[in-house]
């Protein structure tokens, strides 16, 4: 199947196709097609995943924002008598700073085969959330947001793009050391269970559109697959989905 590529002489997008540019006639040999065509899949992926970090954080603010509405339309005036129409402000974290989750998950990591391990990311100040960027492997990676000048972490989420089969496996494993990392106290069968309860072990999954959440201990798990995107998992507070 051919696809648009940039011609290396004028720059102009031609058919991968094509033995030469139908602009300036620059020949295009197999040496250069294989080249750009690299070039192009290889921006075609950062795009993708530019717009699903839009995505996951315009989530994560939206929740926020909603959560946040509703706890002040609940909180009583000055002279309401206290005990009356109040409401306790649940924790909007994970209980856990970004120096925690590298920790707890290389840890984790270094239990099992995985042979991932995750450097600290530098945080990326934004208008509601701060956010961090990992990328462990070329198949793999974590963006790890927080409130905004805060410490403690309200989301994590895992992309992957898998295209072998121990790279499939390297992520379930990564998903296993995520769950441990956001809740250590949970035991190693319960962390399968999980994965089990997302349906992530089903025969004949169709990873090409697939949503399913679950939670443990207070934090909702999620996974949303597709063709166009690839492979999600995220852990967030279970009060920002009422």
């Amino acid at each position: 199947m051919s696809i648009l590529i940039h011609c290396p002489a004028c720059k102009k997008k031609i058919s991968s196709a094509a033995s030469a540019c139908p602009k300036c006639g620059q020949p295009i040999d197999e040496q250069t097609r294989v080249e750009c065509v690299k070039r192009a899949k290889a921006a075609k992926i950062g795009c993708l995943v530019i717009v699903v970090v839009a995505l996951v954080l315009g989530m994560i603010a939206d929740r926020c924002g909603k959560k946040e509405v509703s706890v002040q339309d609940k909180t009583p005036s000055p002279s309401a008598p206290m005990g009356v129409g109040t409401a306790v402000k649940p924790d909007p974290t994970l209980k856990l700073t970004l120096d925690d989750f590298i920790s707890r998950f290389n840890k984790a990591a270094r239990e099992t085969t995985i042979s991932i391990t995750l450097s600290r990311p530098k945080i990326q100040p934004g208008s509601v959330n701060d956010v961090a960027q990992a990328v462990p492997a070329k198949y793999l990676s974590f963006i790890i947001s927080m409130p905004k000048g805060e410490k403690l972490l309200n989301g994590i989420t895992l992309l992957a793009q898998p295209k072998r089969e121990v790279e499939s496996a390297r992520v379930i494993l990564a998903m296993l050391c995520t769950i441990a990392a956001v809740d250590p106290g949970l035991p190693p069968k319960e962390r399968g269970q999980v994965l089990r309860d997302l349906g992530l072990f089903k025969d004949n999954l169709n990873l090409r559109d697939y949503k399913a959440h679950t939670e443990r201990g207070g934090i909702k798990y999620f996974v949303s697959a597709s063709e166009l995107i690839g492979f999600m998992f995220a852990a967030e507070p279970a009060h920002l989905h009422p």
